[in-house]
């Protein structure tokens, strides 16, 4: 969800099936994954599974607590879960948040596939359950994810581009996109940092918050859909090994990052609409 929280309609009209949509494709999408690893590559486990099957695990315990959100802004804001689950959910998100940055460390610098996820669950914390946690612990956590990510990123960016140049099979192609993607999104961190350090007031004006809440959800999708497409691309490579090396190509997965990119626009557009600064 949108960290900045420009206006409550957005939150109540747009955010509910947002995040209900979200919360199918991520388990659907997540689980899959999970399943090819286990079943299908069980007989290759290297570094780099154990570290996507960790990474996987960890998004399908965050997607789970997604109901909450949507009934929490349905109800316009009003948490109705008690303070344990407030504090479950606030733990949840930040593990999930920490073992993300973690997997990216371990890509990165093995030049293998999924550099960067879901950047934009360390966006703010969905819950909000109270304000002292949004003023106190967010700016700081966000000048720490900013360095992170675009340390990392911009560093797996360079190891893709240079190292990789002369192999860029359809798995760089999709972990390119994916570094671009949390590129764009931690750029966008400066102005959340100010917006919570001064108690949630949004100084930047409407066209501001537009493209930051604009970025925040294609950061969200774009994540869950090349995620989906590098565990197509493993099933493919380990199952059918003979059709992908004669067949799929790394313009096909141009073709299918451009793809992506498109629908995830499109599914983000309404918000150009709704949000805005009050």
């Amino acid at each position: 969800m949108n960290s900045s929280s420009c206006n409550s309609s957005f939150q109540r009209d747009l955010l509910p099936p947002i995040y209900g949509v979200e919360t199918c494709v991520a388990l659907a999408g997540n689980i899959l994954a999970l399943w090819l690893l286990v079943n299908k590559e069980r007989k290759n486990w290297n570094m780099g599974v154990v570290f996507s099957c960790n990474l996987i695990i960890s998004d399908i315990f965050y997607a789970l607590s997604l109901p909450l959100f949507i009934v929490y802004y349905s109800k316009g804001l009003k948490w109705d879960f008690g303070e344990a689950v407030c504090r479950i959910e606030r733990f949840l998100f930040t593990c999930n948040l920490y073992s993300a940055t973690a997997e990216q460390g371990d890509q990165f610098s093995n030049h293998i596939e999924i550099f960067s996820r879901r950047n934009h669950k360390m966006a703010t914390n969905r819950s909000s359950c109270n304000g002292t946690f949004s003023m106190d612990v967010l700016p700081p956590m966000y000048g720490v994810e900013m360095c992170v990510a675009l340390a990392g990123n911009i560093l797996a960016l360079w190891l893709l581009v240079t190292k990789e140049r002369k192999n860029w099979h359809t798995g760089v192609v999709f972990s390119c996109n994916l570094v671009i993607s949390d590129i764009l999104y931690a750029l966008t961190l400066p102005l959340l940092i100010i917006y919570y350090s001064k108690g949630r007031v949004w100084i930047f004006g409407n066209a501001l918050c537009k493209i930051e809440r604009f970025l925040f959800n294609c950061n969200l999708y774009v994540s869950i859909y090349f995620i989906m497409c590098i565990s197509a691309n493993r099933y493919l490579a380990i199952v059918h090994p003979f059709f992908t090396r004669n067949y799929v190509k790394p313009k096909h997965a141009k073709i299918a990052s451009l793809v992506v990119w498109i629908l995830v626009a499109a599914l983000s557009s309404p918000i150009l609409y709704y949000s805005g600064s009050p």
